[in-house]
């Protein structure tokens, strides 16, 4: 009797030890599947904003700003989360899967976009085509992270090494791509830092990638591919988990 008891007894400690383990596998699973729900929700919500800010300032016109509070995702990739014309895209990933949540404005939009998750707020302005500090601008809305000391990073890609005047988003595979990056404060006046600059391949892997130091007159920088597509130029000031983004396409 005693040993029956016994297996009994042990018979149900083990029934126990694997409903909790059950329990546990799809508890476990369910949080995991929570916080993926949870940052692609932020992520909508971030893009959403953004779109939101940008087409007010457009509709009030020149000098029209607007501040958006955002709760920013975790895993954003640098590789392709950019805002570039009428498009933003941000990229999620867990190390296990990649999505991507896209979204165009009635406005072209330039400037800086965090990638580290928390609240963040930002400042968008509806700048003519005119020039700022020195620099041409094609007009559009202008992020700026409302933050002291964060810069504004604004890139773009140009014909010639003016870096200037000559914007262009569209090369042969025979061109040498010029890049101009420019660091502003939320006056338009120049500042400096050092930056990573990142360039991607259509497919997100990494093509290219320089430290340089960007000056008071901004910086220009040069390079070829040969292989045709949509390339991403990222540029990360070294002090700040912020990116100032621009396309290309290579025909």
């Amino acid at each position: 009797m005693k040993n029956q008891s016994a297996i009994e007894f042990m018979s149900v400690i083990a029934l126990g030890l694997t409903l909790i383990a059950v329990a546990s596998f799809f508890g476990a699973e369910y949080i995991v599947s929570y916080f993926k729900d949870i940052d692609v929700i932020n992520a909508r919500q971030t893009i959403e904003s953004i779109v939101s800010s940008t087409n007010l300032v457009y509709a009030q016109g020149a000098g029209a700003t607007s501040k958006v509070y955002l709760n920013l995702p975790s895993g954003m990739q640098r590789n392709k989360t950019y805002v570039f014309g009428d498009e933003i895209n941000i990229r999620l990933s867990d190390g296990t899967s990649v999505k991507d949540i896209f979204r165009n404005t009635k406005v072209n939009v330039y400037g800086s976009i965090p990638l580290a998750p928390g609240r963040v707020s930002l400042t968008v302005k509806m700048l003519p085509r005119g020039t700022y500090s020195g620099v041409f601008f094609d007009g559009g809305a202008v992020l700026s992270v409302n933050e002291l000391e964060i810069p504004t990073v604004y890139v773009r890609t140009y014909k010639n090494s003016d870096c200037n005047t000559s914007l262009s988003s569209k090369f042969n595979t025979t061109d040498t791509i010029y890049y101009g990056i420019h660091l502003w404060d939320n006056q338009m006046n120049e500042k400096s830092s050092s930056v990573n600059v990142a360039v991607y391949y259509p497919n997100g892997s990494l093509y290219y990638t320089e430290d340089v130091n960007v000056g008071t007159n901004g910086y220009c920088g040069n390079f070829t591919v040969s292989t045709p597509g949509y390339y991403l130029i990222s540029v990360m000031p070294s002090s700040e988990r912020i990116v100032g983004t621009t396309l290309f396409e290579v025909g």
